[in-house]
């Protein structure tokens, strides 16, 4: 982290700890008038947990290391308390199968901090439905040794399923589309209290960050006439479409619907122009590292995955899916810092589902069968894996 001026190394340090120490966010909670005092016993179990796992001193590396977690701890609202607790659940759940695993060590690397988010959520998702996961097991690839993120084995009949989880590189015009929707979602994570807002919304261009800032002004006016009010609120101009509500009114209902518009959805435009032939030449690198023969399943985690409809995803790349024998699914996850309605929809026999999976954390599922893998698998074991990714 930069020093800034008239800034020391010992004064940063002892401001980290009176603000960011697991004491200090233990405290903050407790003070808060915003948690019941059941709340607030699992957020400091929380803290408890991954203080045991990561260390004492973890909230202040992750402070100066720039560290993903970092903003979590930054934002110091009730849906980022709440991420930790559903985060130490995923982690108590996998010491109790697994045991301390190599992963929660690499995950405080802040480079590789990501990537093994991700493979410690999934074994935390497959956990939970049933299966005895190994993580970063050693196998063999024309004769090669290889490392992939998961292994699946089913007690029931002894099927087992490697996985590989993997990540698309964010591309430049995604990067210019992405910055002032992120900086708008993470304006509305902070100022979504003290009242819980419903919203859905797109940008109908990219904007400039003088242009961001109009329309961060424009909507924080709406905000502050919602919270007044509790009246619905909505903008729709050049730069943005968007909707705001407390109580689901009427109103905002149908105005949504007219503005072909849903609650929890916010998208960019032109954020997605290459992201189906990008998934389609990861799918390919990836297949190369699977071992021949097993069951496998590809979870991919595109940067930037928006505006798309269930449908149009499958039907742009079940046929990809198609070509590569051994390959039983294909998950395409996205996960965005917005609340929206619960919702499974299906292609045949492709399956979307969508998930809050904390307080104003959505995820959702994109899940290709292959209906041409020739490989054996049993209807339990294609049961718990559709269970995993729609229940956990």
């Amino acid at each position: 982290m930069r020093l800034f001026p008239g800034e020391t190394e010992e004064t940063r340090l002892q401001y980290l700890q009176e603000n960011y120490s697991w004491a200090s966010l233990v405290k903050e909670v407790q003070e808060s008038n915003k948690y019941s005092d059941l709340d607030k016993r699992k957020i400091k179990h929380a803290f408890k947990v991954m203080a045991d796992v990561f260390g004492s001193e973890f909230p202040i590396e992750v402070m100066l290391n720039k560290h993903p977690l970092s903003k979590k701890l930054v934002y110091k609202t009730d849906w980022s308390r709440y991420w930790f607790v559903w985060f130490s659940e995923m982690i108590e759940n996998i010491r109790s199968k697994i045991g301390d695993t190599n992963i929660f060590k690499e995950y405080k690397n802040p480079t590789n901090a990501k990537e093994k988010y991700e493979v410690i959520r999934n074994a935390h998702r497959f956990i939970k439905a049933g299966f005895d996961v190994t993580i970063e097991p050693e196998v063999k690839v024309e004769g090669k040794t290889k490392r992939p993120d998961l292994r699946l084995h089913n007690q029931d009949n002894n099927d087992e399923i490697i996985i590989e989880i993997s990540e698309v590189a964010i591309a430049d015009q995604q990067k210019e589309a992405m910055k002032p929707f992120e900086t708008i979602m993470n304006f509305m994570m902070k100022n979504n209290h003290p009242h819980h807002l419903h919203y859905g919304g797109r940008l109908n261009k990219v904007l400039s960050e003088k242009t961001t800032k109009d329309v961060l002004r424009t909507i924080q006016e709406k905000i502050i006439k919602l919270q007044t009010s509790e009246i619905c609120q909505f903008i729709d101009n050049e730069e943005i479409t968007m909707g705001m509500s407390i109580h689901l009114e009427k109103e905002y209902e149908e105005w949504m619907k007219k503005n072909s518009l849903q609650t929890g959805s916010f998208s960019s435009p032109d954020a997605d122009v290459n992201e189906i032939h990008r998934i389609k030449r990861k799918m390919n690198g990836k297949q190369k590292q699977l071992p021949k023969g097993t069951q496998s399943i590809l979870i991919i985690y595109p940067h930037f995955f928006f505006g798309q409809t269930p449908e149009a995803v499958f039907s742009k790349l079940e046929e990809e899916v198609y070509k590569y024998d051994n390959l039983l699914f294909l998950a395409i996850i996205s996960e965005v810092a917005i609340s929206s309605e619960n919702s499974i929809s299906s292609k045949g026999e492709h399956r979307f589902y969508s998930q809050n999976t904390s307080l104003l954390c959505n995820e959702s599922v994109y899940l290709f069968y292959n209906k041409y893998n020739n490989l054996p698998i049993t209807p339990n074991t294609m049961r718990k894996i559709q269970d995993a990714f729609r229940d956990y």
